[in-house]
């Protein structure tokens, strides 16, 4: 350990080791960093933790919840509302009817399949669980993954388990704001220019860099040569970097840093990752995503990168995504892999990374999902259930859509035609724009109308509400005087922190505002979950 007081043994009991304010203070964040900072053994191409150091995940599949063990770390349970939600329309229970797999995020493929030194085995545990609430229930599994969780799903249905385990063990498949191609903020991790977007008097800017630079998992989120190809996401007086140059760009920074160790395990862990790149047979899969959050496209810095460097970037430049993965790369299902009639996309504008796993409108999706079992069973998706049933007789044709429930509800966003949907609002009758009670309704139906609505509306308490309440990002589109209401503000942070960006300037300063969106600010978890 790297100080005298950092604990390598906390007694019985385990502590948790993440971001606090006390494990995150300037004399304690070395600890932190050496707790949670793995190393790697080229020969055996196996990991381990530094000496004397055990990690365990919490909330193994009986319903323990992560993150509330101890009241001083800064970050809620992420799939709370998710679970409060199914609880209160489906009756589920934790350890009953939903069970939590959390794994160890630092790691990425088959160091999950192969224990060694006490690090990893993930996949055995994950199979055993599928097996034994398959066995308990007499039905088989719906998976829901997020963020990180949805390639370690991928790279478990192609490399660990058999087809004919899939196709009796599993149901479906959602992953929500999957980074399949990685995303250009990991650039910024490995640089040291990104603190989980939490103030640096909080968590200085090198504190992911220190963690991510020695964890495989970075490798499989940073952005893929495949689907970046030549475009700049570093820029520097003497040079540029590419998805290609990440390798040579550790290695710039330095074996001090970690480096070299993680520029060696690009080549073992990319084209591995590139040969799941495709649906998984025997499983209906649903992809869903966010987009119309600014998300950062690359980065420029005014001096060199060079042995040491540890700094955060001069200038961002944004394009569109979740605000964490780049829009290019949420979209590979549907735009790179091969087509097949067992997935399904959805799109969610205007809802964030992490914003997704509490927002009304993939709760509803989700519920609804859950519901359709003859689509499971079937292995069929709505768009292939749509294309068969289009031929049919009118009155066959009535039974197959309400048989499979898959009538849209109004919460419920898909891609561009929710756009033109809340677009359409220009257009409407003058009449109908100054309708108070018409425009409520349309609000509540695409949040994101409330950019079209006349400026009295975009200042009213209730037609705002009802927009925030459905997408917490619409916050954006409110006037001055709500964006500095407080309530309102706390209320649109609850569903999704980053919606504090577009709070008025007073009420982003203010300290007990910041601390209420620290303790509801997500990280990547999943239900398949990422907590350490």
């Amino acid at each position: 350990m790297p100080h005298m007081w950092c604990k390598r043994n906390t007694g019985v009991d385990w502590m948790q080791v993440w971001v606090s304010p006390v494990q995150a203070l300037p004399v304690e964040i070395d600890c932190l960093v050496a707790r949670l900072s793995l190393t790697y053994d080229a020969v055996r191409e196996t990991y381990s933790n530094l000496p004397g150091i055990k990690l365990r995940v919490l909330g193994w599949g009986n319903g323990t919840e992560p993150g509330r063990s101890h009241k001083d770390i800064l970050y809620s349970y992420q799939f709370d509302k998710m679970l409060q939600h199914l609880h209160g329309e489906l009756g589920y229970e934790l350890g009953t009817d939903v069970f939590l797999a959390p794994y160890d995020w630092r790691l990425a493929g088959d160091a999950h399949a192969n224990p060694a030194n006490g690090v990893g085995g993930y996949y055995q545990q994950l199979q055993e669980l599928i097996e034994n609430a398959v066995q308990a229930s007499g039905e088989r599994a719906v998976v829901l993954s997020h963020s990180l969780g949805c390639p370690t799903m991928l790279y478990f249905f192609h490399k660990y388990v058999s087809e004919a385990w899939r196709a009796k063990h599993i149901h479906g498949w959602v992953a929500l704001s999957g980074p399949w191609m990685g995303g250009i903020v990991q650039v910024s991790a490995y640089l040291g220019g990104w603190n989980l977007g939490l103030p640096s008097w909080l968590v200085p800017h090198d504190y992911v860099k220190r963690v991510q630079v020695n964890a495989s998992s970075g490798v499989w989120i940073a952005p893929h040569p495949k689907a970046y190809g030549d475009r700049t996401l570093v820029v520097t007086p003497s040079r540029n970097y590419t998805a290609s140059d990440l390798p040579e760009m550790l290695r710039h920074i330095g074996p001090q840093s970690g480096g070299n160790q993680t520029a060696s395990l690009f080549p073992k862990l990319q084209g591995p990752w590139v040969e799941v790149q495709h649906p998984p047979k025997n499983v209906p899969m649903q992809n869903w995503y966010s987009t119309g959050v600014k998300t950062a496209d690359s980065f420029v810095f005014d001096t060199d990168l060079t042995v040491g460097f540890d700094k955060a970037p001069t200038k961002t430049v944004y394009g569109d995504g979740d605000g964490l993965v780049n829009l290019l790369s949420l979209k590979q299902v549907e735009d790179v892999w091969p087509q097949s009639p067992s997935v399904e996309t959805q799109i969610f504008p205007n809802c964030s990374h992490f914003g997704i796993l509490s927002d009304k409108r993939v709760l509803a999706a989700l519920v609804g999902y859950l519901n359709s079992s003859d689509g499971l069973q079937d292995a069929l998706t709505v768009r292939e259930l749509r294309r068969r049933a289009a031929g049919a007789p009118l009155r066959l044709r009535a039974l197959v859509m309400h048989h499979m429930d898959v009538d849209e509800p109004a919460s419920v966003h898909r891609g561009s035609t929710a756009f033109r949907r809340a677009q359409a609002m220009e257009s409407w009758p003058m009449e109908h724009r100054k309708d108070r009670f018409r425009v409520i309704e349309a609000v509540r139906q695409e949040p994101q109308a409330l950019r079209y609505c006349l400026p009295e509306f975009q200042d009213d308490d209730e037609v705002v509400r009802g927009a925030v309440q459905g997408a917490a990002l619409a916050l954006k589109f409110a006037s001055p005087r709500l964006r500095n209401d407080r309530a309102l503000v706390t209320e649109a942070i609850d569903l999704d922190t980053s919606s504090l960006q577009f709070a008025s300037e007073a009420l982003r300063e203010d300290v007990e505002l910041m601390r209420e969106a620290l303790n509801t600010s997500h990280l990547p978890c999943l239900m398949l979950g990422r907590d350490a």
